[in-house]
């Protein structure tokens, strides 16, 4: 039994955590069978033994008020009741109406029962499909329901086939009436299946504590009115189509009942055509449902769904036009409506009803409930009713039969595919709407009217610094006529944070208004903050250059080092020749001083300084002793940008003491130290370290010469290099050409053939700590390797959206992400990167991967010695594998793996993290520890 469990879920594609909710719906889908089958065909055969068929328009427009009267109830309650009090409120209440009927049909059969059956047959069947479906697109996110829904219809299939065939003895024994029980056994049954199936929506949401599903108590979330569902675009060709699905739907049905009535007169055989009819309907329902339309849907997507159902229709159409037209015999047209209502009812149920589902999975769950309960139980018992106008009109009015109701059809179905096509293209970009923008986006605010401008001027006397800081920062950038009154304001504010922004403006601007300087004179003349001083003196030197000397050159001497430091900076670059020599002596006796905080006290100054021409004494300091004197020195040569020192940074990088320091000031220098970088990165020999930072600053310069450096390191053999390549084009925007897709492509097909050993690994190691985790990391990297390189061929923005949904996203959300990137990878080869970005444990993915990917499983010895010996394996994955080993001498644990086999290459490795673990591992082997 086991066995063939396992067999169905591979033949089904059905996962381990799907199984209870699968066979709850499957038995909920059983008896809503049994209550359609038993419920259809009592109402049908009353109706048409003892009414016209001509009354058929009728039933549909009283089908239609009834159905929106409920429809209007059930959207009210929606908003005031738990979605699993409205779901077991609406089965309660279709069980009572069909004891209801039951008892008024022995009472006393009349027409209007007949007329009351026909009409509430639609009804059962639209609110049972709302309740049902609206708890299956709770249970299962969208990508789930792409593979399942076809699938969970197979419960009411196969109660259609059996109850069909049934029919004939079951009128024979119990007669037509008593059928109404049955359904009525099978709504009570269902009732049961669903409060099974409540708890287990609550332990979905214990299982995901930081995603928790939706809980089942009144919505206090905002819905949106009706109103504004049909202004969203989406939702409105949702709705148009619906509409012409139903109006084609009842054109088809209004000519099946035609041609069986004419046909067919006697109960009993009338009875019995319909219960073979449901018989043949579920076969094909269960073959289509079931079996074919997951796979279907699956790899040729929702608009395979969305167009079988018109395409089908309108080929079926055209056949009994044709025949029609041709004057052919009364059985031959009765066949061919017969078989388009088959079609109809087959992909209706069995692709157009799944596909619709899938298009509402974007939708949170409570919007998602509200437009369901909009379309099925208002929006398509509107159209029934226009329907039935219209069939009015045709039939009574006009006169049509079969042959012009076909050509009519035809013509609604040519709207209905059109329709259908922009639904496709709406979906895609709901679904990438529906992961939702992590940023409100960083537009400019123009506020060029004087109201606006009033506004912030009012409120650059804010008590709060950032308020009056944004206030200035938003006038500045509208252009605003008077920015030193601005600034004079600020300058005269109490947070100090505020008056050094207004300093830092007027340094940046060089403003010589006479009030500013007035104000930056006032505020060197205080005794207060040294910080406050020090901007207003670099501030003063900057506005009146050569000219501020005499004031300034005094403040060399002042008190605070500080200020002393800033009368450095503002006189070698603004103070004329007098103030390079006065500033330059001080500066020389910070530079020659013993003490490395001074030293590095003079690279800062020159830094600050930022004249390139100054660069000789940088050079000095980058060779210095002190590595805190280094870092200074590196700051400030990024900030000099002087090419002279090009070099001398790239040669920081090869020592981990000043790398990061080195590698933020060649990014600061930019495009000019690419040669020099290229340079040292291809010398043979180059540490790992080195090579990885160097690709870190060409990834952070937005030039084409780092874009070409990008590419060609693309396929470098270390992986960590060759990621931050690819990080680097990603974060450029960059996009493959043509000619540039194939290698692209092949690095792919290279990054899913790791996926494939990454996975066997797992497998073979099960649940050893820290090798399982450090496997899973491995996992994770290629899986955004695998996103970052799908960047590179396709939309960066949304794939690059995706790729931050599913790593912070919650379950639906990462559903919905995956699902935008289904509709945007083209159908060949998507399977296997679908499979290795969905969440599926490592034999599921093993099963899903390409056959010739897979790497051969090994056991847990075979793989630990495998990685221990690989080639190319992480150091952090090989050290943990090491230390495993080790961790295992002595005990029961112990791993028979040879020393040399696995010490011996390890020890010598140029990872000093592995070579230290693989030390360690052979002492404790030998028994020394």
């Amino acid at each position: 039994m086991v066995g063939l469990k396992h067999t169905m879920m591979r033949a089904f594609d059905v996962r381990d955590v799907e199984v209870l909710p699968l066979a709850l719906l499957l038995a909920h889908s059983f008896f809503k069978g049994v209550s359609f089958v038993f419920f259809e065909t009592p109402a049908n055969t009353l109706f048409l033994a003892e009414l016209d068929v001509k009354l058929m328009p009728w039933i549909y427009v009283a089908t239609a008020l009834v159905t929106a009267i409920l429809g209007l109830v059930y959207s009210w309650l929606e908003t005031r009741v738990s979605p699993g009090q409205l779901l077991i409120s609406t089965l309660a209440f279709l069980l009572a109406s069909g004891l209801i009927l039951y008892l008024a049909l022995v009472a006393g059969a009349s027409a209007w029962i007949a007329m009351a059956l026909m009409v509430w047959k639609d009804v059962v069947y639209i609110l049972g499909g709302l309740e049902f479906w609206a708890l299956a697109g709770i249970l299962f996110n969208v990508r789930q329901g792409k593979r399942l829904f076809g699938l969970v219809g197979a419960g009411e299939v196969v109660a259609i086939v059996v109850g069909g065939l049934s029919v004939p003895w079951m009128v024979k024994a119990i007669g037509t009436p008593a059928l109404l029980l049955v359904a009525c056994v099978g709504f009570a049954a269902s009732i049961a299946v669903l409060l099974r199936a409540l708890p287990l929506l609550e332990a979905q949401a214990a299982g995901h504590p930081q995603h928790p599903a939706p809980k089942f108590e009144a919505a206090s979330v905002d819905h949106r009115s009706w109103a504004v569902i049909f202004r969203d675009r989406y939702l409105r060709i949702l709705l148009a189509a619906s509409v012409l699905s139903y109006f084609c739907y009842y054109l088809v049905d209004y000519m099946f009942y035609d041609q069986v009535k004419a046909n067919f007169q006697d109960e009993a055989k009338i009875a019995g055509f319909f219960g073979i009819f449901y018989a043949v309907l579920g076969m094909l329902q269960l073959v289509t449902g079931a079996i074919a339309a997951g796979p279907l849907m699956q790899r040729f997507g929702v608009a395979f769904g969305l167009l079988a159902l018109p395409v089908a229709c309108a080929l079926g159409a055209g056949t009994l036009a044709a025949f029609a037209l041709a004057g052919a015999a009364s059985a031959c047209v009765l066949w061919i409506t017969v078989s388009t209502k088959i079609a109809d009812e087959v992909l209706r149920v069995g692709l157009e009803g799944p596909a619709y589902r899938i298009l509402y999975q974007p939708l949170p769950d409570i919007q998602r409930m509200r437009v369901m309960a909009l379309r099925e139980s208002i929006v398509d018992p509107l159209a029934m009713g226009l329907s039935g106008l219209g069939l009015l009109a045709l039939t009574s009015l006009l006169g049509f039969g079969v042959r012009e109701l076909a050509l009519v059809l035809l013509g609604a179905l040519a709207v209905w595919i059109a329709l259908c096509i922009m639904l496709r293209s709406e979906y895609k970009s709901v679904l990438i709407k529906a992961l939702g923008r992590r940023s409100l986006g960083g537009g400019k605010i123009a506020l060029n009217d004087s109201a606006s401008q009033s506004m912030l001027l009012s409120r650059l006397d804010s008590p709060r610094a950032a308020e009056a800081i944004f206030c200035a920062t938003t006038l500045e950038e509208a252009r605003y006529r008077d920015m030193p009154g601005v600034l004079a304001r600020l300058l005269q504010h109490p947070q100090m944070a505020v008056q050094l922004h207004a300093i830092s403006r007027i340094e940046a601007k060089v403003s010589t208004d006479p009030v500013l300087i007035e104000a930056l004179r006032g505020l060197m003349a205080q005794q207060g903050d040294a910080t406050l001083r020090g901007a207003a003196l670099r501030a003063l030197c900057a506005a009146l250059e050569a000219g501020a000397f005499v004031e300034t050159v005094s403040f060399l001497d002042d008190d605070s080092a500080q200020v002393r430091h800033a009368a450095i900076v503002g006189l070698l670059r603004h103070g004329g020749i007098n103030g390079v020599l006065a500033a330059g002596e001080r500066f020389q006796t910070l530079m020659c001083t013993a003490d490395p905080a001074a030293r590095s006290q003079a690279a800062t100054l020159l830094g600050a300084v930022s004249v390139r021409s100054f660069y000789q004494p940088l050079v000095a300091l980058l060779a210095d002793s002190d590595v805190g004197v280094r870092r200074s020195a590196l700051q400030a040569a990024g900030a000099l940008q002087a090419p002279q020192l090009v070099k001398e940074m790239v040669r920081a990088v090869d020592d981990p003491a000043t790398r990061s320091a080195a590698a933020a000031a060649l990014r600061n220098f930019g495009a000019g130290a690419l040669p020099a970088m290229r340079t040292a990165f291809d010398q043979p020999g180059a540490p790992l370290d080195t090579r990885v930072q160097l690709t870190k600053v060409a990834a952070r310069i937005d030039d084409e010469d780092s874009r070409e450096w990008l590419r060609n390191v693309l396929a470098d053999d270390d992986l960590v290099v060759s990621d931050q390549a690819l990080a680097g084009l990603v974060s450029q925007g960059w996009r493959a050409s043509e000619v540039e897709a194939p290698d692209i492509r092949a690095l792919l097909r290279s990054a899913l053939v790791d996926a494939a050993l990454i996975t066997a690994s797992l497998i073979d190691v099960g649940d050893l700590d820290p090798v399982t985790a450090a496997i899973w990391d491995q996992f994770a990297q290629c899986r955004s390797r695998v996103l970052m390189l799908l960047a590179l061929l396709h939309q960066p923005e949304i794939v690059m959206r995706v790729r931050a949904t599913l790593l912070n996203g919650a379950p639906k959300q990462r559903a919905n992400a995956l699902e935008a990137l289904d509709s945007l990878l083209p159908t060949q080869g998507k399977g296997a990167l679908l499979a290795l970005l969905d969440e599926l444990t490592p034999a599921e993915l093993r099963e899903r991967l390409p056959a010739q990917d897979r790497a051969p499983l090994l056991g847990k010895h075979g793989r630990l010695r495998e990685i221990a010996t690989r080639k190319g394996a992480a150091p952090w994955l090989k050290a943990c594998t090491l230390y495993a080993i080790g961790r295992a001498a002595g005990t029961s644990a112990s791993l028979d793996i040879p020393d040399t086999e696995v010490f011996a290459p390890a020890g010598t490795s140029q990872d000093a993290m592995v070579r230290e673990t693989a030390h360690w591992a052979r002492r404790r082997l030998a028994g020394e520890l």
